[in-house]
């Protein structure tokens, strides 16, 4: 992005400029700002990774160049490619271009896409784009209650809220679609999940899940919204409650002794199926990637490193990391080259606790010190460090929550 002098806009993307990997090749031929102020790109993606084959492609992005999800859509096995954008009056977005069939050329081409809202900063309660320094102080014996602390970014003020009780287990995410974090906890005892999103009753209560489940409330049907979603170890199945239509998915996918992930690895706006297992002394990544549909296993970690997978690089894909307690070290997979970046960033008894805390869509490297009860947070625009003190040491830090 130019600013009107011709130079490079430095709050744009990384120094001005925001590229987006596809497949083996890949190119953009459109770009629209849509009403809400999102842009989308349009053109072309290699189809099964041959450069000669391509599908229409698009990706979104915020306002500042931060990818949020992108897509293809598979209209021949030959040459397709997005050339035009345009938004409806009723905010759907129209792409037009050309269809190649084998043998007989280039057809025109004209797609309509239904278009989700952005989706919400993890752990961002107040809905301006910043996660919240947050803790939850569980009730002191099963049925005790339990309350949640929130240090909101957008006015610097304080929030003190009851929900949940000593057993429950804590799931914040946007269950409503809003863009703010809801406070939610699921109950093991019963599978019920108990949602903040209704402010008239002051709670939602949906039965989903059976003692011995794990929550993992992603956002599966990339509307906008957390789905309700376990992961029974006893089976090894994962069972979506999709928002979008009230569906139910079941799905095989894990092994004994796993634990499940949240994130979207592929940038397609939806949660991908994952989980984490312990092969000897490391640690083995499986992701089943929405966008593809494909499996991959990466080793990445040893077994006493906390897993923290989040998206540090602000491409819209959620990174393969760990953060190493013994050593303060954080492992991320955001550099290609080495595989790794390595990033000292706390001490031996921290608790990682990352998140976009600087709202420019990376998340930054972040540790709890309970002796202390400190927050140090590394912002990821210009590398300052914050230390804030928040909670109690026997509390636990809610952007804990999917830490695994």
């Amino acid at each position: 992005r130019y600013n009107t002098n011709g130079s490079l806009d430095q709050t744009f993307g990384a120094n001005g400029v925001r590229t987006t990997h596809f497949s083996v090749e890949s190119r953009a031929n459109a770009v629209l700002t849509l009403s809400d102020g999102r842009i989308v790109a349009g053109g072309s993606a290699a189809y099964d990774n041959v450069a000669s084959a391509s599908n229409f492609a698009l990706a979104f992005y915020s306002s500042n160049g931060v990818l949020l999800s992108k897509s293809v859509t598979e209209l021949s096995t030959d040459a397709d490619a997005i050339h035009t954008l345009l938004q409806q009056p009723d905010g759907k977005l129209l792409a037009g271009g050309s269809m190649r069939l084998p043998d007989e050329g280039d057809d025109f081409a004209l797609a309509r896409y239904r278009l989700n809202p952005a989706p919400a900063t993890p752990f961002d309660f107040d809905g301006d784009g910043r996660a919240d320094i947050a803790v939850y102080r569980p009730g002191s014996t099963q049925t005790a209650e339990s309350y949640w602390y929130l240090l909101r970014s957008s006015d610097n003020s304080f929030q003190a809220v009851q929900f949940g009780r000593g057993e429950d287990i804590i799931i914040p995410a946007d269950f409503n679609g809003d863009g703010k974090a809801n406070i939610a906890v699921w109950r093991p005892s019963s599978g019920t999940w108990y949602t903040s999103q209704n402010q008239a009753a002051n709670y939602d209560a949906v039965i989903w899940g059976q003692p011995g489940d794990i929550p993992v409330p992603g956002d599966f049907d990339a509307d906008g919204k957390a789905d309700y979603a376990i992961y029974r170890p006893s089976n090894t199945n994962w069972y979506i409650y999709r928002s979008s239509d009230g569906g139910f998915t079941q799905q095989q996918f894990g092994v004994a002794g796993c634990l499940p992930l949240l994130g979207d690895f592929d940038g397609d706006g939806k949660s991908d199926l994952a989980y984490i297992e312990t092969t000897d002394d490391t640690l083995s990544w499986t992701i089943r990637r929405s966008l593809d549909h494909t499996t991959d296993t990466t080793v990445f970690g040893v077994v006493t490193d906390k897993v923290v997978p989040v998206d540090y690089d602000g491409d819209g894909r959620t990174n393969i990391a760990v953060f190493r307690p013994a050593t303060g070290k954080w492992y991320t997979s955001i550099n290609p080259n080495i595989n790794f970046a390595e990033q000292l960033f706390g001490q031996n008894g921290d608790l990682p606790v990352a998140a976009d805390y600087d709202g420019d869509g990376a998340a930054d490297l972040t540790v709890f010190r309970p002796s202390t009860r400190n927050w140090y947070i590394l912002k990821s625009t210009d590398g300052g460090i914050i230390g804030q003190p928040w909670g109690l040491s026997t509390d636990i830090p809610v952007e804990m929550a999917y830490v695994r």
